[in-house]
This record gives structure tokens, C-alpha cells and sequence, in this order.
């Protein structure tokens, strides 16, 4: 009796030592799944944040975006060698889409590169751009991260990211409509070099996190000696991990703001150029397997640009992410 006695203790203690061996287990799994930001070339016309968890995995993946202008009718004069002004008494619409093939690498633990390579999609009322754009070449490395333990998995955690890249003149700038004279935003590519700086910090408590992450990009003057403004982004999103099953849900929610002085034509200022805008962001991001859809919707809660410009209807990004070993 004494001998079965012990049969079935040493049975329960190896069950609960298995329990407690799959629990550190789904613990790991939760920690490799902390979230980062990041960050893309950003200008007026389009700038994208977006939380992407799995930040110890190299990935590959392709990003949708579409923002919507509007120029209301209004009292202004036409030029009719521009081929984007039209009847100032009827609304204007521009579209400006593109899709993305972005890709990261850990070249180690602290040190992460990420690429990408753009095609722009541009409609400015009916009349069509597309080419591809300019390409990305971004590094981060990591200045600080707390310690991560599995036996205090719930306690507050955060990091730090400083980086700075490169975006080269490989897209189209000269690109010509009915006219043939395009205004330089309309253009899939700037024709110059832009230097980027970027800073991210990242929160989490149990599941609860927030985003925060600024950059500042310094343009260069083109061929057509016009020189992009230089230009700062910041953005905060809160979000909430949970799961069911298999797959990983993660929605968000936050603020981002971007602003930019006036453009330069022959180191003169360009009116209709510049400004600010601050959006009302949400979204979610859903993680299954190696995999990693996300959306997200931009709303505009103010629009302070400088000039005749359209403004700022409304902007959504999707992308698509596979996952793979470090």
C-alpha cells in the first residue's frame, strides 16, 4: 500500500512538473511577443508608425497604404499649365497609394536593419502617376531594455531604440502628365538623398503597452534644385495583447503628428507647402503561426496647412508579415 502510495505521488509531482515546464514554456512565447515600432520614410503626404510585436525575428512582408485628399471648393485662380489645378468651383480629389515590400533583419540581439522598397500609385482628380519610389534603408539599435525574467513575467518592462537611415533617389521625379509640368509631391520619387534619425520607446505592464517613437528626416536639394522641407513625425499608441487558441490579437489606439517647414524652388519658399497635421489613430493587428496581418485608420482631428493645399480626408494601412528565425 505504502509502495502505491509513493507510485501515485511521484505520478503527481512529474504531471505538475510538466504543467509547470509548459507554462514557462507559454510564458517564453509571451516574451518573444513584446512589441516594438517602426518606422518608415516619412513626409506630408505619408508617414506610417505601426506596432509590430516579434521584434527578435527577422520578417518579410508587404504593406498597402492609401490616403485621401480633398480641396473643397474655393476662390482661387487657375493655372492651367499645372496639371493637377481644375475648376476651383468644384471639389478636387487626390489619391495617394502605394505598395510596400518591407523587410528586417536582426543583424544581432541589440542591431536591427530594415529596407523598403515603394510603388506609388498617385491620382490626382482622374489623371494617373505610378511608378516606383524611393528607396529605404533604415538601422536601429537598442540603447536599453530592462531585464526579462519568466519568474516576474508581469512586471513593468521597456526599451529603448536610436537609429538613423538613408533614403536614396531611385524613384521617378520627373514624371509628366498632360502638360508636362507636375508639381514635385505628385512625383513617385523626391530625386534626392533624404537622412533620417529616428528615436522609439517602448512600455509594457502585464498586457497592457504603449508605442512613443519621433523622427526627423533632412532633405537634400534635387536636380530641379527644389529641396523637400525637412520634416518631424512623433506618434503614442496604446494597445492590449490577448489571445485565443493559436492566434494573437492586439488592438490600438493613439495620436501621431507630423509637421514640415515650406518647400525650397531655387532657395526660394514654395507658398502652397508646409504645415501640420495631427490624426486620431486605431486599429488592430492579428498574429497566427508565422504570420501577422495588421490595419490601421488615420483620422484627421486638425489640418494647419500652409497656403492652397489639400487637405487631409482620411488615410488606412494594411500589411501582411511572415516571420522567420533570428
Amino acid at each position: 500500500m505504502k509502495k502505491l502510495f509513493f507510485i501515485l505521488a511521484a505520478l503527481v509531482l512529474a504531471s505538475g512538473l510538466a504543467k509547470a515546464d509548459e507554462k514557462e514554456k507559454f510564458l517564453l512565447k509571451k516574451i518573444k511577443s513584446l512589441g516594438e515600432i517602426n518606422s518608415t520614410q516619412c513626409d506630408l503626404c505619408g508617414c506610417y508608425f505601426g506596432i509590430e510585436p516579434n521584434f527578435s525575428l527577422n520578417s518579410i512582408g508587404i504593406r498597402y497604404s492609401y490616403f485621401k485628399f480633398v480641396n473643397e471648393p474655393h476662390t482661387s485662380s487657375v493655372n492651367a499649365n499645372l496639371d493637377h489645378e481644375a475648376d476651383p468651383n468644384v471639389t478636387e480629389t487626390e489619391i495617394y497609394s502605394k505598395v510596400e515590400l518591407v523587410a528586417k533583419y536582426n543583424v544581432n540581439q541589440k542591431f536591427r536593419l530594415q529596407l523598403t522598397l515603394p510603388y506609388k500609385m498617385n491620382d490626382i482628380n482622374g489623371k494617373n502617376i505610378r511608378d516606383v519610389g524611393d528607396v529605404l534603408l533604415m538601422g536601429q539599435y537598442m540603447v536599453y531594455s530592462s531585464d526579462i525574467s519568466l519568474k516576474n513575467e508581469s512586471r513593468y518592462r521597456q526599451r529603448v531604440y536610436l537609429g538613423a537611415g538613408i533614403k536614396a533617389p531611385t524613384g521617378a521625379f520627373n514624371k509628366q502628365l498632360t502638360y508636362g509640368v507636375t508639381e514635385p509631391h505628385f512625383q513617385p520619387g523626391t530625386g534626392a538623398f533624404d537622412f533620417l534619425f529616428t528615436g522609439t520607446y517602448f512600455a509594457k505592464y502585464k498586457d497592457f503597452g504603449l508605442n512613443a517613437d519621433a523622427s526627423y528626416s533632412v532633405a537634400t536639394t534635387n536636380k530641379n534644385e527644389y529641396r523637400f522641407a525637412n520634416r518631424f513625425n512623433t506618434s503614442a499608441s496604446f494597445f492590449y495583447q490577448w489571445s485565443i487558441d493559436q492566434t494573437g490579437l492586439m488592438p490600438h489606439a493613439g495620436v501621431y503628428y507630423e509637421t514640415a517647414g515650406m518647400d525650397k524652388q531655387n532657395d526660394s519658399s514654395v507658398d502652397d507647402s508646409g504645415g501640420n497635421v495631427l490624426f486620431l489613430t486605431g486599429g488592430t493587428d492579428v498574429y497566427f503561426s508565422s504570420f501577422a496581418v495588421n490595419l490601421t485608420y488615420q483620422y484627421p482631428m486638425k489640418n494647419n496647412l500652409n497656403g492652397d493645399q489639400a487637405g487631409n480626408k482620411f488615410r488606412v494601412i494594411a500589411g501582411l508579415n511572415y516571420y522567420f528565425g533570428m
